[in-house]
């Protein structure tokens, strides 16, 4: 087989002294085959951005003004900021660290000063440009495929599937970073492997520019030389004035880049890191096995080279290439192929999200991987199909039928390992058109119909508090402080709610859930609907007016909400979190006390429509303990005041002996009230020791509760234990 052969660093540093009449001269001498494909895989990739824009399975297309994610449109508010005045704001009060694509912004922003595009024009610059470097990443798959396997025909069919893969094609129309970031890391990693270590250095820092986790691949490429000396010499050792000009090359781009971003973001929120990271990033550890796990099955298992049990296939074939990559090429193909398990590895560090959420919001942090995946998968077929040769070679036949059978299976098996992997294409065509026109349409009638009725129906100096924060930014015209932090830097000290009341927000917008609705104080100025969710927080998304006291304030003690307790007559009472209360109610009357972690927490919310309660309480990972007064061989009810914006289980035990689960379903406001009976079996002396251990759910990982009221049968219960 013959390979191109790859200029070694010299040879690409002459090459870059040629005159430009030389350069010219050769594109002049462009092989009619290449262009024909050049063009037809970049047109493949339009098309599919066509189907994209033009799908009405929601009953609406998107075409070039919608967008499916609300996040895009957080970039465009940064792109108009840049377009007019040449700074990162997401309101004329100052420089934000809320643009983690500061490329992407300055690129559009920059093109939209150039050519006079107004806002109205932005998205569809936005999508037109996505679609660009799309193009662009197919392109370069078709190069880099055909330079590591030397056989254009399979280069070209490696970028045709890169130009039509649906992932891909969806993140070139959805206003974001993502095909420019993979081109740039794209034609990065092909400079690297081609020996021209200066070009390399700046589109590595060109990525890094374009989005954080370009790091990843400048430290590829600065760690595969290391590596190379090391392999070829007695350690890393500087030993020529070349080596050092090398690593300037490889590494100064992009670190003075990274002091740039550092700088930029200690100025503005006091950190090294944008605003994003703080709002998204857990605690989840540098080897986050399960995580990993979350990242296969939510977005590798679902690509349709690995959908199903394609995988079966699709991935040793995709690991045999990057195998055989390195194996040709050395260190210098290793941002090739290990470029895809890094932002894997970068995915499961920072944020977790079960399998099952895993949506466009989170795919577009890996979908810069699908050209790096498309070549693995490519270079591993060519592997596979050289190695089953290998194999029939060795086999003995005795008759020519034998031998038919053996070359039948041969071919058999070499287009399974390139067929199989692609079998899925079609279906995830369809799913995802319908998955970008619903996506366009919720974000369209919820988010931006938000921001326009506030722009209309609003005071012109009316301050907005918002989750998210993206189209109501753009269209609204008012300030509009980010809740969440990603867009407000000074919103990260706080939760959403309390920093909304910090800043005494006029308007406060979010999805409606417990939380929002149990803001006190605030009538339901106006909302909007979607008709089917596919990829929103909440199907309806509302605006609370300004602050007008008109909840009645009750005590935490005061009321049952949802129990009705006919038949029933209290006789103890435990205000857990408040020590201070009267003796009867308190803690210390009761003997309260908790196994693992615990805090407390205050919460002055609505508990039902038109009544507010001033509760605090216990939160807790392992176990509470109480004991309340009871009558022997009456049954025990208990009534619980806890946060039903999660709910939760505990396993319930009465004097060591285990009763049952005890489920706390989430209900319409904050505070919540549920009730658990103890059998009449259970209850043998006047006062009952209560154990409640907490059982982790995937909303709730742990225990909290208000208040108990102890009740027990009316008739039954002596007249001095009674406290109502």
């Amino acid at each position: 087989m013959a390979v191109a052969r790859i200029p070694g660093r010299h040879a690409g540093a002459a090459q870059g002294r040629r005159s430009v009449r030389s350069r010219l001269r050769d594109l002049s001498d462009i092989n009619a085959t290449v262009l024909a494909t050049v063009l037809a895989i970049a047109s493949l990739h339009v098309l599919g951005a066509v189907l994209f824009l033009t799908s009405n399975a929601s009953g609406e297309t998107a075409g070039l003004s919608r967008l499916p994610l609300d996040e895009a449109w957080s970039r465009l508010v940064y792109a108009r900021s840049f377009s007019e005045s040449f700074t990162l704001q997401f309101n004329s009060s100052g420089a934000e660290a809320g643009a983690t694509s500061p490329l992407w912004v300055a690129l559009l922003g920059f093109m939209a000063w150039l050519f006079g595009v107004s806002s109205d024009g932005l998205p569809a610059l936005a999508k037109i440009t996505g679609i660009v470097f799309g193009a662009a990443a197919a392109l370069m798959v078709y190069r880099v495929t055909w330079q590591v396997t030397g056989r254009q025909a399979i280069g070209a069919l490696a970028g045709a599937v890169a130009a039509v893969e649906p992932h891909f094609a969806f993140a070139s129309v959805s206003g974001m970073e993502v095909t420019l970031f993979s081109a740039l890391a794209m034609a990065a990693s092909w400079a690297y492997l081609r020996g021209r270590h200066r070009t390399a250095g700046i589109l590595a820092a060109l990525t890094v520019a374009a989005r954080p986790e370009g790091l990843l691949l400048a430290l590829l490429i600065f760690g595969s030389t290391v590596a190379r000396w090391m392999w070829r010499r007695e350690g890393a050792v500087l030993k020529k004035r070349e080596d050092v000009i090398e690593l300037a090359y490889l590494g100064l781009p992009s670190l003075l880049l990274v002091a740039i971003g550092v700088t930029y973001n200690w100025s503005v929120n006091g950190t090294p890191l944008p605003n994003a990271y703080h709002v998204r990033h857990q605690d989840i550890g540098l080897f986050p096995v399960p995580n990993m796990w979350n990242v296969w099955l939510g977005y590798f298992h679902q690509l349709p080279f690995m959908y199903g049990l394609a995988w079966i296939v699709g991935l040793p074939v995709i690991a045999l290439g990057g195998w055989s990559i390195i194996k040709r090429h050395r260190f210098s193909a290793v941002p090739v192929a290990l470029f895809a398990l890094a932002l894997a590895y970068a995915a499961a560090v920072v944020f977790k999200r079960p399998a099952e959420e895993w949506m466009f919001a989170d795919r577009r942090h890996m979908d810069a991987a699908i050209p790096f995946i498309t070549i693995m998968l490519f270079c591993g077929g060519v592997s596979a199909w050289q190695l089953i040769r290998r194999w029939r070679d060795t086999r003995t036949t005795h008759t020519d039928r034998e031998r038919r059978v053996l070359h039948g299976f041969t071919i058999a098996l070499g287009i399974a390992a390139f067929v199989a992997p692609l079998l899925a294409l079609p279906f995830h065509w369809n799913d995802l058109t319908w998955d970008y026109s619903w996506n366009s349409r919720n974000v369209d009638e919820v988010n931006v119909e938000m921001g326009r009725w506030l722009e209309e129906n609003t005071p012109q100096g009316a301050l907005v508090g918002a989750s998210p924060s993206g189209a109501i930014g753009y269209f609204s015209g008012r300030e509009t402080i980010d809740i969440d932090g990603f867009n407000t830097h000074e919103a990260l000290r706080s939760t959403p709610l309390e920093y909304a009341g910090e800043r005494n927000v006029d308007y406060l917008v979010a999805f409606r859930s417990p939380y929002v609705d149990s803001v006190p104080d605030r009538p339901v100025e106006h909302e909007t609907v979607v008709s089917l969710n596919t990829s929103l927080q909440s199907n309806v998304m509302r605006a609370y007016g300004p602050v007008m006291p008109q909840d009645d304030i009750l005590s935490p003690s005061d009321v049952l909400l949802q129990f009705d307790s006919t038949g029933l007559a209290l006789i103890d009472m435990v205000d857990v979190g408040n020590l201070s209360a009267a003796f009867a109610i308190s803690e210390a009357k009761h003997d309260y006390g908790l196994d693992g972690q615990s805090s407390s927490v205050d919460r002055n919310v609505r508990a039902a429509e038109g009544v507010r309660v001033d509760d605090d309480a216990r939160v807790f990972n392992g176990a509470e303990e109480l004991t309340v007064a009871s009558l022997p061989g009456q049954p025990l009810t208990i009534v619980k005041r806890y946060d039903a914006a999660i709910g939760g289980m505990v396993r319930v035990f009465a004097d060591g002996e285990e009763i049952g689960v005890w489920e706390l379903p989430r209900q319409e406001y904050f505070f919540g009230e549920s009730s658990f009976e103890i059998p009449a079996e259970f209850i043998t002396e006047n006062r009952t020791r209560l154990r409640f251990e907490a059982i982790p759910t995937r909303l709730a990982v742990a225990g909290n509760t208000f208040f108990y009221w102890i009740l027990t049968p009316e008739g039954a219960t002596p007249e001095e234990l009674r406290l109502d």
